[in-house]
């Protein structure tokens, strides 16, 4: 079985419109909320993180590696990529990896998400899954399919968090 984790960054800071949006970096309610994403997560076994390389993603995965202790990858692509986009990223996983996670942006998350998921995960985990997919929320699918195979409905949520501080 493999695992697929999505997580959108926590909250950013818009309070410079100067910034690019690449280079927004967390606001104080986001780097409180990484650090509760952190303890939430403590003790999944992640092989692979994948991670956008926008400012705010990689702030927001920062907590997380140290805690996973799994190696990361900074793809381009994350970074206004759509959920065919990240299809793509996952078809080139080898194999032998069982659990990734994206560090991404909405709202490819949220598609992403809902495309996978067969409707037959945890009920608490779903629910909060429909009512939106915020900064700092982390999804956890199950897949009962190969990386090649990810497709509509080839997966479950079987745990939904949002970290908020």
């Amino acid at each position: 079985m493999k695992t697929l984790h999505l997580l959108r960054h926590t909250k950013s800071d818009w309070s410079d419109p100067s910034v690019d949006d690449f280079a927004r970096p967390l606001n104080r309610r986001g780097k409180r909320a990484r650090k509760l994403i952190a303890r939430h997560v403590a003790g999944w076994q992640i092989d692979l993180m994948v991670c956008s390389p926008a400012k705010r993603a990689r702030a927001t995965a920062r907590p997380l590696i140290g805690v996973l202790g799994c190696p990361v990858r900074y793809d381009e692509e994350m970074y206004g990529a759509d959920a065919d986009d990240l299809l793509v990223i996952t078809c080139h996983l080898l194999e032998n990896t069982s659990s990734v996670m994206f560090v991404g942006h909405n709202p490819t998350a949220a598609f992403l998400c809902h495309l996978l998921d067969d409707g037959e995960g945890d009920p608490e985990a779903v629910s909060g899954l429909l009512k939106g997919f915020p900064p700092g929320a982390v999804a956890l699918l199950e897949l009962n399919v190969p990386w090649t195979g990810l497709g509509p409905e080839t997966g479950r949520v079987t745990d939904f968090y949002v970290g908020q501080s």
